[in-house]
């Protein structure tokens, strides 16, 4: 396994997880049911480190500052990484290299395209593409005082906690090392300061290339 290589399946697969819906006037993409929201994470096994989240506009903006160690036998790779998801484009920077890609958000028009279609609220068709890839629900938990949905993938050997469309923990299983994400502090509905939510001053940013044809690439390799 190369550690440096983004596996765009897990963001694929736990970007449905999030979940997407409409208002009620079917006007205003949202991805998750509450506002606004400032969540802390904490990672261990495989991968350690700590991850702090920031949104606003329902999702539609988010942040993440992102620090972690991945460790594979002798090998060892740490992170620094700013993303952040502005509508139907996505940012990723190397804090360290002041470098970033700007690319597509994946499933942006096939999801606000398919809820215009067929009048559909946003979430479900999200819930339809997810059980699709042999995603289902499997029960309910309670993390931090919130009842989460418990989705699980069981082709990818992943599990995830969704509450009002946040994700608060996610499992995954690699090579017998798990890997595990969960918020430890959950701040909703707050003011979430501009700052956190704009790109950082003197990062070069180019052009990525688009996720959703790095899947359809890999599929094509590994016949899958």
């Amino acid at each position: 396994m190369k550690l440096t290589k983004e596996r765009p399946w897990f963001f694929l697969a736990f970007f449905l997880l999030a979940g997407w819906s409409v208002d009620s006037f079917g006007q205003e993409l949202r991805r998750y049911k509450i506002r606004s929201g400032i969540i802390e994470y904490k990672m261990s096994g495989m991968q350690t480190g700590a991850e702090t989240i920031y949104f606003d506009r329902w999702g539609m903006r988010e942040a993440k500052y992102t620090q972690t160690e991945i460790k594979v036998a002798s090998m060892s790779v740490k992170q620094n990484q700013y993303s952040l998801l502005d509508g139907e484009w996505t940012y990723t920077v190397d804090l360290d290299k002041k470098t970033g890609t700007k690319m597509p958000t994946p499933l942006w028009k096939e999801l606000t395209g398919a809820a215009k279609r067929e009048g559909k609220d946003a979430s479900e068709i999200g819930k339809e593409m997810l059980a699709r890839m042999g995603g289902r629900r499997i029960g309910t938990e309670t993390l931090l005082g919130k009842s989460c949905e418990v989705w699980e993938i069981k082709s990818m050997n992943a599990k995830s906690w969704i509450w009002q469309g946040v994700t608060l923990k996610t499992e995954v299983n690699m090579m017998g090392k798990l890997m595990t994400t969960e918020a430890v502090r959950l701040q909703d509905n707050v003011n979430v300061p501009e700052e956190k939510l704009a790109l950082p001053k003197d990062v070069k940013i180019i052009e990525g290339a688009n996720p959703m044809d790095v899947l359809k690439n890999l599929k094509k390799k590994t016949g899958n």
